[in-house]
């Protein structure tokens, strides 16, 4: 295991750059959704991005800065879907339209980034620890929004059993790249039914 003071990523300076990177995190996405966390190394994903080990180190000194940078892809995304609708919840007082809106970009999100489900754990290592927590954040700052009667530990808690639910509940709304409808509707069921009277208290 490494140290979090060991656990960073070089962030390229040209396009080129950016695309070698992009093609590294994309074949440990793929290695992620195929194989899992644990079994993934720096010499699996080289061999899977066609490149050379040395090139992956130029940016990446192991697997866990790897995790860090693919971790922050998918931070900086569902951060800004997050954003959009705080955004709408201070135009709209409509919950339920905007419960759905939300799930709706998360499982498309999912969809075409199916790593996320794999990586998008509590307690797995800083990386994932870091995008769990923020999207967190993000989700007490909705709830206070939409209950501003609610403490702000009564906001945490909501939000991280709302977070857990959706983690764990994202794997039905598809098989793979198809969406099923089922799936989605019951996740947004299941989160309004839980969510609808703590907003009326």
């Amino acid at each position: 295991m490494e140290n979090d003071a060991d656990i960073h990523y070089v962030q390229p300076k040209t396009a080129r750059g950016q695309r070698r990177v992009q093609k590294i995190l994309n074949a440990a996405a793929d290695l992620i959704v195929e194989e899992g966390l644990d079994t993934l190394t720096t010499n699996a994903v080289a061999k899977r991005a066609q490149t050379s080990i040395g090139s992956v180190y130029q940016f990446f000194p192991n697997k866990e800065s790897i995790l860090l940078a693919l971790a922050d892809q998918y931070r900086m995304d569902l951060n800004h879907i997050l954003d959009e609708s705080l955004e709408r919840t201070l135009h709209s007082c409509n919950f339920s339209e905007q419960l759905d809106n939300l799930i709706e970009k998360i499982v498309l999100y999912e969809v075409h980034h199916l790593a996320l489900g794999v990586i998008f754990q509590p307690y797995k290592g800083m990386a994932t620890d870091l995008l769990f927590n923020e999207v967190m954040s993000r989700l007490v700052r909705l709830l206070t929004l939409w209950a501003p009667h609610m403490s702000r530990e009564e906001s945490h808690l909501h939000a991280d059993i709302c977070l857990r639910v959706m983690v764990a509940l994202l794997p039905v709304t598809h098989d793979k790249s198809e969406i099923r409808m089922d799936g989605v509707r019951e996740l947004k069921n299941i989160l309004k039914n839980y969510l609808m009277p703590l907003l009326k208290n």
